[in-house]
């Protein structure tokens, strides 16, 4: 899947992503506009808020169905207002801030960030790398298998080949997945 040399990059077209769940269950500011991921995934409700008020069709609707097409109780992102805490008052000053959560639309239950599994942020985030609309053109994965359970890797992996395809950029990743490992070898 190389489709352009490294070595015509510059180091602005490359980001090197390790999400860090433990900032995705904060409360996150909102109408910043941040059209792109930051390498922690810390400024995730600041990126799915502008995506769903600027790419609803495009990037916030995919996003939902790739989540649901790997975890299939949850159908929806949900974004609802929140209080920020001290730390993130001081960081961002007087904005607007929101939470994150995955909705069961038929059963009417929405778990919020800090009720999510680890795996579940993760994958979250790595979601909203893979759907960003103007993504780096050589992205840097370390384990994006991490926390995804065993079962739904092989559909992780066609997430970033599709994101390949459709916006030929370069991907690296790093695991110690041996499902990872396979799928490249088949």
């Amino acid at each position: 899947y190389v489709s352009t040399p490294i070595s015509t990059f510059d180091l602005q077209n490359v980001r090197i992503y390790k999400p860090d769940p433990n900032k995705l269950i904060l409360p996150g500011p909102v109408g910043i506009g941040e059209e792109v991921v930051t390498a922690d995934c810390s400024n995730l409700v600041g990126f799915l808020d502008l995506m769903l008020s600027k790419y609803r069709r495009n990037i916030f609707n995919r996003t939902e169905q790739d989540i649901n097409t790997c975890i299939a109780e949850f159908d929806e992102i949900s974004l609802d207002d929140a209080s920020p805490t001290e730390e993130l008052r001081k960081k961002f000053g007087d904005k607007s801030f929101k939470r994150i959560g995955l909705t069961n639309s038929k059963q009417g239950i929405t778990y919020w960030a800090d009720e999510l599994s680890e795996g579940t942020l993760y994958f979250l985030a790595l979601l909203c790398i893979i759907n960003q609309p103007n993504p780096p053109k050589l992205l840097l994965l370390e384990e994006p298998e991490k926390g995804i359970h065993p079962r739904r890797i092989r559909e992780v992996i066609q997430f970033i080949l599709r994101l390949v395809e459709e916006k030929d950029i370069q991907v690296i990743m790093t695991t110690h997945s041996p499902i990872v490992l396979d799928m490249f070898a088949e």
